[in-house]
């Protein structure tokens, strides 16, 4: 490429043969269907690839920046190494497909995903936006904050001495059943809440929570802490297991059980650590420690 190109029809990349994007844009304005059919190698150096139109489906490519201006539907497995853009009221429809991106997702729509795998791999690069990101299985390979809320209907993955911060978003971890999050590296908690809500049960990840909602028949797989709310939402429950639960909030009521909640102790040890005082939520305790002013807030 040497310009800016614009196709309203098919753009297609013939077998054996080769195109370098360079640092351009590929427009791709076809109403419905597959714009770009790559069946040789396209390669895209700096350049943006926009996808326009009333529907389209995304070629299994690697691009640069990739702009979905459309009701996109991934057609392969395909990978980002700056930006992928959803713009705002339109869509990405993952699929059953793996995609990785070395750099910034930007989702001011609708990305979906079936199955497969989204791999983070940026350094200092975001997820999310002001849309709805669902993913399926979603592998931290890379440094990365979200910037926005996001759903994982399957496993939250980070990598050994990579990192996710939450900032002040909601993961939402929708899994069934086992446990949807693991932490290998780090995961920083900033002011955000991570809200567990597997339709039959649980594992709750050993690591350091702000807001930290239960929404399902949670048991602890090792010590855990919240710096702000632990909320067990009414008909869910908390197993504590054989580990120290600690509570940091520096004021007020750490620990919230709604309605019927349940939290059963087995033989751990929740501990009530404000930095000022603390209200002790009425439940039965196997071990209890107080290490703030703490005050009983019923039987």
């Amino acid at each position: 490429f040497v310009n800016t190109v614009t196709t309203t029809n098919n753009f297609t990349v013939n077998s054996g043969k080769a195109l370098d994007l360079a640092t351009y844009t590929l427009l791709l304005t076809k109403d419905t269907g597959t714009p770009l059919v790559v069946s040789g190698t396209l390669t895209p150096s700096a350049s943006t690839v926009n996808y326009t139109g009333t529907s389209a489906t995304i070629a299994g490519n690697a691009y640069y920046n990739l702009i979905v201006n459309t009701a996109g539907t991934l057609g392969a497995a395909a990978s980002t190494t700056n930006n992928l853009t959803v713009n705002s009221g339109k869509s990405l429809d993952l699929a059953t497909y793996n995609l990785n991106f070395g750099g910034n997702i930007a989702n001011s729509g609708n990305i979906t995903q079936t199955s497969g795998i989204v791999t983070a791999t940026g350094t200092t690069k975001t997820l999310g936006g002001s849309g709805n990101t669902t993913l399926a299985t979603l592998n931290i390979a890379g440094t990365i904050q979200m910037i926005g809320n996001v759903t994982s209907t399957d496993v939250v993955t980070i990598d050994a001495s990579k990192s996710l911060d939450a900032a002040g978003y909601t993961l939402m971890l929708t899994k069934a059943t086992g446990s949807p999050l693991l932490v290998n590296g780090t995961f920083t908690a900033s002011t955000s809440t991570v809200n567990y809500s597997g339709g039959t049960s649980n594992g709750i990840a050993t690591t350091t929570y702000y807001n930290l909602t239960v929404n399902t028949a949670g048991t602890l797989t090792g010590n855990a802490t919240s710096t702000n709310l632990l909320t067990i939402n009414t008909g869910k429950s908390l197993a504590g297991a054989t580990f120290n639960l600690t509570l940091t909030k520096a004021t007020g009521s750490p620990l919230v059980i709604n309605g019927t909640g349940v939290f059963t102790a087995n033989t751990s040890n929740v501990i009530y650590a404000g930095a000022t005082s603390n209200g002790v939520a009425t439940t039965t305790y196997y071990n209890l420690t107080i290490g703030t002013a703490g005050t009983l807030t019923g039987n």
